[in-house]
């Protein structure tokens, strides 16, 4: 008799991100309707025994018979399957399978269509190699009943149970291999989403620490050196007090500017604006502002000068030729000790060049101290927006920044 194809198969041995636990609750999900086809087939296949029996105790024993087979699974292939036990406890349920059916089918032959449930059972209680061994064995069951009970017509049940074999064998076969597929293909579904998670918190730790970087170099270039500055023309201020009461009080009140400076910055900062000095004027006016502030705070002899045809510019483009301007002003005016400085900006057709360059004390390219905060974070912003930084400089010699950029 032809066994049905299995509806489902549990595996035991998958492993991964979860996957195993998904899928036995989605095999608790739908695994009613194979408890209703399981049922459907049972009663079906008692009405046909009811007709065909030879006697009233044949009809009875088999649909007792029919009885023991849902009680068995109800007690023991239901719970096995659903854990995906294939081991000891899906080899004892077909073991009794096995038996239960064998009398069914030796009192009443007609019994033998109860193999539509006995085979899917088989596939899904047992590993392959297995299952396939049970299915031959159930299969010979009606051939072997017909056979001890009567030589005649021995052999229509023996090719109807030969093509019934094959066939299930075959879609079994290739069930279980597609049904081996799905769980692998959810197992690796499982993965990617754990590995998409993990890009995801990598991308935020990421993003974070970019925006921390970024805000590192806005206060450094702001706040930072304004405090600085704040400090460098107190400092002078208190010196000049006696001596020269009117040049204390132009450091007093570039501190007063420059503090007030430094609050609009830290308010741009904080709503995340542009610069505030780019928000007052243009590129050239906020450079200009920076080189009344080093001429005033060092005495300095500060040359400013533009050329080309000045344009609007991008404003990270503008950003970054501010903050250059910016830091390499207060190296200058933190640690150069230079008489004479030249600002230049100038306009190309295809980019925009600024140039800073002092007759200070300059510094070893090579030596360790090259690498301060400012000088990297210049390179950083330089490289984000891919400008061409030159810092040259050696000691006694000034230092010469230059920041090329495309515009």
């Amino acid at each position: 008799m032809p066994g049905n194809v299995p509806l489902a198969r549990t595996s035991s041995r998958l492993s991964g991100a979860g996957s195993p636990d998904a899928l036995h609750d989605a095999r608790r999900d739908w695994f009613w309707l194979w408890d209703l086809y399981y049922v459907l087939v049972c009663s079906v296949v008692s009405l046909l025994v009811v007709h065909a029996a030879r006697t009233p105790s044949d009809a009875i024993l088999t649909c007792g018979c029919i009885l023991a087979l849902l009680a068995w699974y109800a007690l023991v292939g239901r719970p096995a399957i659903l854990a995906g036990d294939q081991g000891s406890r899906g080899v004892v349920f077909v073991i009794g399978l096995v038996l239960i059916l064998g009398l069914a089918v030796w009192v009443v032959p007609m019994s033998a269509y109860l193999l539509f449930v006995a085979c899917p059972m088989a596939f899904m209680a047992l590993p392959l190699v297995w299952a396939l061994v049970a299915v031959v064995v159930l299969n010979a069951i009606p051939v072997a009943a017909a056979q001890l009970q009567s030589s005649d017509g021995a052999r229509a049940p023996l090719s109807t149970a030969a093509l019934a074999l094959g066939f299930t064998v075959l879609a079994g076969t290739y069930l279980d291999r597609t049904i081996r597929t799905n769980h692998e293909r959810a197992r690796l579904i499982a993965e990617l989403q754990e590995r998409r998670q993990e890009v995801e918190r990598l991308s935020r730790e990421a993003g974070a620490a970019a925006e921390r970087a970024r805000l590192a170099g806005e206060i450094h270039d702001t706040l930072a050196q304004g405090f600085a500055s704040v400090v460098t023309l107190t400092q002078a201020a208190l010196g000049a007090m006696d001596r020269e009461p009117q040049r204390a009080q132009e450091h007093l009140d570039l501190v007063l500017r420059t503090a007030r400076e430094n609050l609009t910055e830290a308010r741009a900062l904080v709503a995340g604006r542009s610069p505030a000095a780019l928000e007052d004027g243009t590129l050239s006016d906020a450079i200009d502002r920076l080189v009344d502030g080093l001429s005033a705070a060092t005495g300095s002899t500060v040359g400013w000068e533009t050329s080309g045809s000045a344009r609007t510019l991008p404003l990270p483009v503008e950003v970054l030729l501010l903050r250059t301007a910016q830091e390499a002003m207060t190296n200058i005016r933190r640690h150069a000790g230079a008489r004479h400085v030249q600002v230049r900006l100038r306009y190309d057709e295809s980019s925009v060049t600024l140039v800073v360059a002092d007759d200070g004390r300059g510094f070893d390219e090579t030596a360790d101290d090259r690498r301060g905060y400012g000088l990297e974070g210049m390179a950083a912003r330089a490289t984000q927006l891919g400008a061409d930084l030159t810092i040259r400089s050696s000691r006694g010699a000034g230092t010469s920044v230059t920041l090329e950029v495309p515009a």
